[in-house]
């Protein structure tokens, strides 16, 4: 096999391996870290926050992040809705803020109607609804068919 071959065989393996896990999969997703690298992220919960899109009309608001580095395990939950709760929202609208377990599986929600496709509901992992008074609720798997 030439060099060039090698080369093509290696980068369509390492494709294999950045596919994302959906909620409820009890398979940890693959990377390309080590697993004890893997390991180490869920128990320390390292979470990197990225925004992905935002939306807004007259009466509503909608935010997407990708989280990288989530788990459902550890402290997780409690570092998204920290953060979750840090996101600024414009006093007197109804907002929505979606966080993504997937970089590739994040999408824009339309602030007309807080509808999220049912092809990316499943890597949705937390959802915060904000009331135009600014009461918060952090929903945990908002998607998760187990929890209705």
């Amino acid at each position: 096999m030439s060099v060039f071959g090698k080369i093509v065989m290696v980068t369509v393996v390492g494709l294999l391996f950045t596919s994302c896990a959906k909620q409820g999969d009890s398979e940890k997703k693959a990377t390309n870290q080590p697993a004890t690298e893997q390991t180490a992220s869920a128990q320390t919960c390292e979470l990197k926050f990225e925004e992905k899109f935002s939306n807004a009309d007259k009466d509503n608001k909608t935010v997407s992040f990708y989280v990288e580095n989530f788990a459902e395990e550890g402290d997780c939950w409690k570092k998204v809705e920290d953060y979750a709760s840090t996101v600024s929202m414009e006093k007197g609208k109804n907002a929505k803020v979606f966080f993504f377990n997937c970089p590739h599986h994040t999408t824009e929600v339309k602030a007309s109607d807080f509808k999220l496709d049912p092809e990316y509901q499943s890597y949705c992992v937390a959802r915060l609804d904000v009331t135009p008074d600014g009461k918060k609720t952090f929903n945990k798997m908002p998607y998760d068919k187990k929890k209705s």
